[in-house]
């Protein structure tokens, strides 16, 4: 045991067996060994590399150390508690430590290990160790963890790299060399990390678990802990088999989602906090002709025609308004102006406003026709008024009416919310066979579905007759067997005094004069 370099040391704890090589006076001066720990915690993991240099230096042997400060400093001190003077272990190159960061700078092109350069930086440190340890037969032991910290800066292919020149260079020496490094276990976390895991094992003659199972001190603790980590594993498996069939259904569930919004038939659009465009889908695109980078990223309001219409609807958004059926004009690329209308709210977490769920339809077409609609109703209110003919529908399930403002008005009624029925029609008949000739003309015209057509008198509010043409049609609208047709003011037309003279006998219209 090396004397120069203890004060006082104390009994060894118990600890794992880090070197498995022969013992300083083996006849296997050459023997190698390149060995990787895995562990949980700083604390258990720096007591065992202690004792692991501690009792390289007590034997006589050299120590390089090439780790973070944290872990230098952690080292020094305990060695320094074993009773072991490091600073004379410095000074006569017996220990030499540097920081790992450092060190791999010198070696490192592009990111990856160079390795001439490699071979140049480890080869002269470890040269400097065996010159510095006497005897006939030197041995050196290192710790390193560069490889810990290209794993940690997310590159594990650039560790595997290091490891390999690493293992390279144990077996060129010809002198005892044991090379130990060592992995944090959290770098090891995602379920890829299995096969790095192997890999990096692969790489090197003796593996060391974690001080979860290194604790244990008898071979029943240890195998009972392995059949314990065995069923974890075959849990995991099954777990992280029913998460990968989630996720994948959860994959196809969000592409199928994308896919539908993508190439939805209506436009679909996200708008964030700023009012700026986030996402709009090919329909919307299509509608308003933009192209994306038209389009995205440029504020909402400037599309829309009328700032006022958007301030309104973008307000009621930020109160948390589901807005439904909103009107709207948006400007297109050409200059046209597209009649839509919005379906909106908003994505809110935690009270903030992340972006619009906005659903935009085209009903500009829709429009167009409902302004053609509402200008021929009113061109046939005009003709209607104009010729003394309004217009009517009859449902012959509920016998009510509809009539037009000209049938009000033709028999002296003012227009009411309230649909005549087909019993008020007939008690305004001036006389009873006018009646029954309606009703007989009615129910041909149903049986048989010809058109309705006949001619009767009726006594107004203001005590005028009028007589009164009747055509229509029957029909089956909707699932309602309906009546629409006409009424005709025969009191406008010139009607000779042998018309009223059949009227009054009852007798068939033939010829036509003004009734009172």
């Amino acid at each position: 045991m090396s004397k120069d370099l203890i004060h006082d040391h104390a009994a060894a704890k118990p600890s794992i067996n880090f070197d498995a090589t022969a013992p300083r006076n083996s006849s296997s001066p050459n023997a190698h060994g390149y060995v990787v720990q895995f562990y949980e915690d700083d604390a258990p993991f720096l007591d065992d590399l202690s004792r692991f240099i501690g009792s390289a230096l007590e034997a006589g042997d050299a120590a390089i150390i090439i780790a973070t400060k944290p872990h230098r400093h952690g080292l020094a001190q305990r060695l320094n508690a074993r009773g072991l003077d490091i600073a004379l272990a410095v000074k006569n190159d017996r220990y030499i430590s540097l920081d790992a960061a450092e060190t791999m700078s010198k070696f490192m092109v592009k990111g990856w290990p160079d390795v001439a350069r490699f071979v140049d930086v480890a080869g002269n440190v470890i040269t400097r160790a065996k010159v510095a340890v006497k005897g006939e037969h030197p041995r050196v032991v290192a710790f390193g963890e560069m490889v810990a910290l290209l794993l940690a800066e997310g590159k594990p292919e650039q560790a595997i790299k290091l490891e390999q020149l690493w293992n390279d260079l144990v077996h060129t020496h010809k002198f005892y060399l044991h090379c130990h490094c060592a992995y944090p276990l959290s770098s090891f976390q995602r379920e890829e990390d299995g096969e790095r895991l192997r890999q990096i094992c692969g790489e090197h003659s003796s593996v060391i678990p974690t001080e979860s199972y290194t604790s244990l001190l008898s071979e029943e603790e240890r195998l009972r802990s392995i059949a314990l980590l065995q069923h974890k594993a075959q849990i995991t498996d099954a777990e992280v088999a029913q998460r990968k069939k989630v996720e994948k259904s959860l994959i196809r569930s969000e592409a199928n989602l994308a896919d539908f919004l993508e190439n939805a038939v209506e436009g679909v659009q996200q708008v964030g906090p700023d009012q700026r465009i986030l996402w709009a889908n090919k329909a919307l695109m299509n509608l308003l002709g933009y192209t994306a980078e038209e389009y995205l990223g440029r504020p909402l309001a400037s599309f829309h025609v009328y700032k006022h219409v958007f301030d309104e609807f973008w307000a009621r958004l930020m109160r948390r308004e589901t807005v439904w059926d909103f009107p709207a004009e948006l400007r297109c690329k050409d200059g046209s102006v597209k009649q839509v209308r919005l379906h909106s709210n908003g994505l809110w977490e935690r009270g903030e406003f992340l972006h619009t769920r906005c659903f935009i339809r085209d009903v500009t077409e829709q429009k167009k026709m409902q302004e053609a609609l509402r200008l021929s109703e009113e061109r046939l209110r005009l003709t209607q008024k104009a010729a003394k003919i309004g217009s009517w529908e009859l449902d012959l399930d509920t016998e009510e009416y509809i009539w037009s403002d000209e049938v009000f008005a033709m028999f002296g009624l003012t227009p009411t919310a309230i649909k005549p029925t087909h019993k008020d029609f007939l008690s305004m008949m001036y006389f009873s066979t006018d009646r029954e000739n309606v009703e007989k003309a009615l129910h041909k015209a149903m049986s048989k579905n010809k058109e309705y057509e006949t001619q009767f008198r009726i006594l107004r509010p203001d005590g005028q007759t009028r007589w009164i043409a009747a055509r229509g049609k029957p029909f089956f609208n909707q699932g309602r067997n309906v009546v629409l047709g006409v009424f005709i003011d025969m009191a406008e037309k010139a009607m000779s005094a042998d018309i009223l003279s059949a009227a009054d006998s009852n007798t068939p219209i033939k010829s036509k004069r003004r009734a009172n």
